[in-house]
């Protein structure tokens, strides 16, 4: 059984750069995004296959909590409905715990700005994730721990 902390913010929050700051060894790093990404062809829509994508996503979590992995989560999981989606389909956690990482709408722009290729999110879409679709996670939906990181300065 393995610990499984589930990554939650919006795109240019810093999510992905806390786990790799934060991770050890032999700690398991499952991006969604990595997953999307090996699956698709330059001239395909982003979410072109995203049954096959989140299958495979919880393809491996699940194999790595089965051989007692602490495992990072990341996505969005933006809400209680998206962050259910996943639990729902999980096995063997000891332990699960949720990471938001908590950044203002201007902050997520700005450093989304920065990206580049698919990594750019349109900023009509983060603006909307922002104001209709975020929310914090809560003990309701499960988790053992709530790790709140306010992640507003250089990452």
């Amino acid at each position: 059984m393995g610990k499984l902390y589930i990554m939650c913010g919006l795109p240019g929050s810093g999510k992905s750069t806390w786990c790799k700051n934060n991770l050890q060894l032999t700690d398991k790093y499952i991006s969604r995004d990595k997953v999307r990404f090996s699956m698709l062809k330059d001239s395909d829509d982003y979410f072109a296959k995203e049954n096959q994508v989140f299958a495979e996503f919880v393809r491996q979590i699940n194999l790595a909590l089965a051989n007692g992995h602490t495992v990072y989560a990341d996505a969005t999981h933006l809400n209680a409905a998206s962050r259910s989606k996943l639990i729902t389909k999980l096995n063997n956690i000891d332990e699960l715990n949720a990471v938001y990482i908590k950044v203002s709408l201007d902050t997520a722009l700005k450093r989304n700005s920065q990206r580049t290729g698919r990594a750019l999110v349109p900023e009509k879409v983060i603006r909307n994730m922002y104001e209709e679709t975020l929310t914090e996670p809560t003990k309701e939906e499960g988790f053992n721990n709530i790790i709140i990181i306010d992640n507003e300065g250089e990452i």
